[in-house]
């Protein structure tokens, strides 16, 4: 086989490729295994390699070499590259996120917390979360404590909080009116203050997906709701960075959270960032 018979023959496969990269929408495998195949026939004119078959083994061992590599960092801890957020809790029920008796196993359920060692610079002063909530409404019963989406605990956090002192460095909650809140720490002269501050005026949205996104960069809390729009922006040159050894915990109340994410940077949120929380087809809530 000619070079030029060989340059043929990767351009038709570039070309299969493509179709069929356009047909499964992952531009990741078209980039990559055409890049593939010019290093194999490079390869093989600088070492005279002229035999079809053995041009056609080397790009198959090497292919598979590079699917089981990625294959293997797959399963480690799911980064998304293009806002740099880690995923820290892709599916969680809230509902049943407590330590009563499950009827079902007749076990004890278990309350889902992130510990601090999982979090990027856990007591960075700049920092991201991002997840989808579906609430289902509701559950106006249940204590204020146990009605956090997620939250933070400060190191100063009393041994008995009250809703005047709670004792979260950072989180959001629904109160029982269904209205969102954000709880948060200032700190002066060695002295912490917790604060709260209504972040909507109206009723959380029930019986849908919303986006929600916390920026905190700094002394600036910015709060967005499905949109790139702030909903609530609260500045305070007091503003309490986390402690480096509080887990991230989650409530027990009448909602479901989906790509719970975090990021040790400020990220606005951007329509493709919108897009990727949006996607919780395969998530059924009860």
């Amino acid at each position: 086989m000619t070079k030029t018979q060989y340059l043929l023959l990767v351009c038709g496969m570039a070309i299969v490729i493509s179709l069929a990269t356009m047909l499964g929408a992952s531009q990741v495998n078209l980039f990559g295994i055409v890049i593939l195949l010019i290093g194999v026939y490079f390869f093989s004119v600088k070492y005279n390699v002229g035999n079809g078959v053995v041009k056609v083994l080397i790009a198959l061992i090497v292919y598979i070499l590079i699917v089981t590599i990625i294959s293997f960092l797959s399963t480690m801890k799911n980064i998304l590259p293009d806002f740099g957020l880690y995923v820290l809790q892709s599916d969680l029920d809230l509902e049943t996120n407590n330590v009563d008796l499950n009827p079902v196993t007749n076990t004890l359920n278990t309350i889902t917390t992130v510990s601090s060692d999982q979090i990027k610079q856990p007591e960075f002063y700049k920092y991201t979360y991002a997840f989808s909530v579906y609430s289902k409404g509701g559950g106006n019963n249940l204590d204020y404590s146990s009605r956090y989406l997620f939250c933070r605990k400060d190191d100063a956090c009393p041994s008995s909080p009250t809703l005047a002192n709670h004792g979260r460095n950072i989180g959001l909650r629904l109160d029982t009116n269904q209205k969102l809140h954000l709880d948060y720490a200032t700190t002066s002269d060695g002295n912490t203050t917790f604060k709260t501050v209504p972040v909507q005026t109206t009723i959380f949205p029930p019986n849908q997906w919303t986006k929600i996104v916390v920026t905190v960069d700094k002394t600036v809390i910015n709060v967005y709701i499905d949109e790139t729009i702030v909903t609530k922006q609260i500045g305070d040159k007091n503003l309490k960075q986390p402690s480096a050894r509080t887990p991230i915990e989650f409530g027990n109340m009448p909602a479901h959270l989906a790509n719970f994410s975090h990021s040790s940077s400020v990220i606005p949120p951007t329509p493709s960032f919108i897009q990727y929380l949006s996607k919780t087809d395969g998530i059924v809530v009860a």
